[in-house]
């Protein structure tokens, strides 16, 4: 699942942080993930959904304080953020019902810690040998005035009122980029962001001293928000513009994740993102599609990749690998497909795992990566590994 994936490479972009390795690449190659399929297949908000579950995952870990996610332009900032922001109202309010519970469940704990105290007190005063009820009226004034005073400070104002938030500079909405004209452009439009914690902040009811719903772990935002870019001899200046002035990362942000780098102008704006933030910030390139790849990336490395295969058998006498035919000739269909998963975990090589008959995946074999490359092993490695699995497994040698 999208889930389990976000979860694995999470785990292994620790491993690659934990060797100082800090330009990365995860490739999910399913169809609905990659961007080269076409808008009828590619599922922008699932991909996605899985970069803003990669960044929860990095924070929980500890390995990232909070991450932009860069999508190409605002109108996919603001499909996805439709959805986001759904999901996140739903998330707080599961929160916020949770914490209630908790609140009603401790306010009964008090009342009847109270109620005891208050049931001792009677006994005491009823075996009192005075008899006299004062005692009791006395206690219940200073117990009414200690509740009162509860919490106050010395002046009479509530410790909570006076806290006041701190602010982040980081913000201040200075850092938007000044409208430039160079080149007779007119100014750049407003950047189209999506940021959970600024949405949360305003409905936010968690108390002081718990994680609050504002604490979210990623903002999203775009390489060119909503500006055009040109194709043709501007295009260069036009996308480096543009993504100064929309990609632009906070301060308490350290983690940049660009999903889904593909045309000609991605890779301008990707090649100035690397330059300027390969030496602070940590670079994670999801689905990336750039061909040919820029220098830039050349030392980046392939943290998590997963390919999902299915081998089909050649229909031909004396393959043992096909489907088996019954009399009249007519192939079986029941028969499971045999299904193929290509992966590699950073740090260990990539491996092969294939289910012949339903019954789960095996690790067939492994290749180093060194030797294979970023891309992982070939089609053909990948075929002859399933074949000698087969044969072994079949009894077929």
């Amino acid at each position: 699942s999208p889930q389990s994936a976000a979860h694995s490479a999470s785990e292994a972009i620790g491993s690659a942080l934990s060797r100082n390795k800090k330009l990365l690449q995860v490739d999910i190659r399913l169809p609905s993930f990659d961007v080269t399929q076409g808008p009828n297949i590619y599922d922008e908000i699932s991909s996605v959904e899985f970069c803003c579950q990669l960044a929860d995952n990095l924070c929980s870990d500890g390995n990232c304080n909070k991450a932009l996610i860069l999508v190409r332009d605002g109108s996919a900032v603001r499909s996805a953020a439709r959805i986001l922001d759904v999901k996140e109202r739903r998330r707080r309010q599961d929160e916020e019902e949770r914490e209630a519970r908790l609140m009603l469940d401790k306010e009964d704990e008090e009342e009847e810690d109270e109620d005891d105290v208050v049931s001792a007190s009677t006994a005491e005063d009823e075996s009192s040998p005075t008899g006299s009820g004062g005692g009791s009226d006395d206690i219940d004034s200073f117990r009414k005035q200690l509740l009162s005073g509860w919490g106050d400070d010395d002046d009479g104002t509530s410790t909570s009122s006076n806290r006041e938030q701190e602010m982040d500079p980081a913000n201040d909405p200075s850092m938007i980029a000044a409208s430039r004209t160079r080149r007779g452009r007119e100014e750049l439009k407003p950047s189209v962001t999506f940021d959970p914690s600024a949405s949360a902040a305003s409905t936010s009811t968690s108390s002081a001293g718990t994680k609050s719903a504002t604490d979210r772990s990623y903002r999203l935002g775009s390489l060119f928000g909503d500006d055009a870019v040109s194709t043709g001899a501007d295009m260069f200046a036009d996308a480096i513009e543009a993504v100064d002035t929309h990609g632009s990362m906070l301060n308490i942000e350290d983690v940049l994740i660009i999903l889904a780098p593909v045309t000609r102008e991605d890779t301008v704006a990707t090649r100035r993102l690397i330059s300027r933030y390969k030496d602070t910030k940590t670079i994670v390139l999801v689905n990336n599609r750039l061909y040919p790849e820029p220098k830039e990336l050349f030392l980046s490395e392939p943290v998590y990749s997963i390919t999902p295969l299915v081998a089909r058998a050649m229909k031909s006498e004396g393959n043992f690998m096909r489907n088996q035919s019954d009399d009249d000739g007519r192939e079986d269909d029941e028969a499971p497909p045999t299904k193929i998963i290509v992966m590699r975990r950073y740090p260990t090589d990539w491996e092969i795992f294939v289910d012949v008959d339903g019954n789960g995946f095996e690790l067939v074999d492994s290749a180093p990566a060194v030797a294979v490359g970023k891309t992982g092993p070939d089609n053909e490695f990948v075929a002859g590994c399933v074949k000698k699995h087969m044969a072994f497994k079949f009894g077929q040698y």
